[in-house]
């Protein structure tokens, strides 16, 4: 019922970003998202869920390792880190964080979903330095997927990397 509503509660939407509860999270970014721009509090609500979530799902991860119970907290950190990802795509905000998670555990696979929807999502918006050097860790990266979104990117904003 959120989504038909014609305007996005921005108000509230960037108050349930601070929510403990993942779905949550998950749903008020794709809001947010879908809100297209977005005022300066919700830009800097993006940015610090993406620096809660990060956190949290590093915490989790390392939980896993030692209790195989821990995969659903994991799954639904990761699924709240994707939509963060988008969310700043959309918004503007959070855009060094999402270049941070671009990059961050190559070699941990649980990691790969939401390191491939950073990149994919940083595709979109116009390169920074950050952006660029996000692309050119992920170019060089072990995953073919990210590999070749990266190297498009970087093909046509930074042709001599």
């Amino acid at each position: 019922s959120l989504a038909a509503r014609p305007e996005v509660p921005v108000t509230e939407v960037t108050a349930a970003l601070g929510s403990d509860v993942a779905g949550t999270v998950r749903l008020a970014a794709r809001l947010l998202a879908r809100a297209g721009t977005a005022t300066a509090p919700a830009k800097k609500a993006v940015a610090a869920a993406l620096a809660r979530w990060s956190a949290a799902w590093a915490d989790r991860r390392a939980k896993l390792d030692r209790d195989r119970r821990q995969q659903p907290a994991v799954e639904s950190a990761g699924e709240a880190l994707r939509a963060l990802c988008w969310a700043a795509a959309r918004t503007g905000g959070g855009l060094d964080a999402v270049a941070e998670l671009a990059a961050a555990r190559p070699d941990d696979p649980r990691f790969r979903p939401v390191r491939l929807e950073a990149v994919r999502c940083l595709a979109a918006v116009p390169p920074t330095p950050a952006v660029l050097a996000a692309m050119d860790h992920a170019a060089r990266g072990t995953d073919p997927d990210a590999r070749e979104l990266a190297a498009d990117v970087l093909a046509r904003h930074a042709p001599d990397k």
